[in-house]
């Protein structure tokens, strides 16, 4: 939640040229906000995927590059387009990934 805001409050200091209506940042955390909670399920789902067999081990560890590339992706499209935002989602998901590839770790 604090981590949305912070992210909303940096959206919000570097738009100071455009005005932005109190609705259009309630959108943006909103939306923020539950993409984030959406993302964070990642540990959850790669448990689940290496316990039915798709994933292990050695495959996260071995894609550690792409998969960064990829979250990058994805944290450029689900944020507005500014780099502070853009670090502010990256470094959780990158993380979560990583508390991934060690919850593999412990059920292979």
């Amino acid at each position: 939640f604090y981590f949305s805001r912070l992210a909303c409050a940096c959206i919000h200091v570097h738009a100071r040229d455009e005005v932005l209506a109190d609705n259009n940042n309630i959108e943006t955390f909103t939306s923020l906000t539950f993409v984030m909670g959406i993302v964070f399920q990642l540990p959850l789902i790669m448990f689940v995927l290496a316990k039915m067999g798709f994933v292990s081990y050695n495959m996260l560890a071995k894609y550690r590059k792409h998969a960064l590339i990829i979250i990058m992706f994805v944290a450029a499209i689900i944020t507005p387009p500014d780099l502070m935002t853009l670090i502010l989602v990256t470094i959780p998901l990158y993380v979560l990934y990583e508390i991934s590839v060690r919850v593999t770790r412990h059920i292979n």
